[in-house]
């Protein structure tokens, strides 16, 4: 599970849903992202 983590470098955690910086969508939160931080 280690390598899962975070492995996406393109989505980042926000308080509404997690963003893709590439697309500049906004997904709903799922576990299967595994992100561990977000963004205040």
């Amino acid at each position: 599970m280690p390598d899962k983590l975070d492995s996406d470098i393109w989505k980042l955690n926000c308080k509404n849903g997690v963003v893709d910086i590439k697309t500049g969508e906004l997904f709903p939160h799922k576990q299967e992202y595994y992100i561990r931080e977000s963004t205040i």
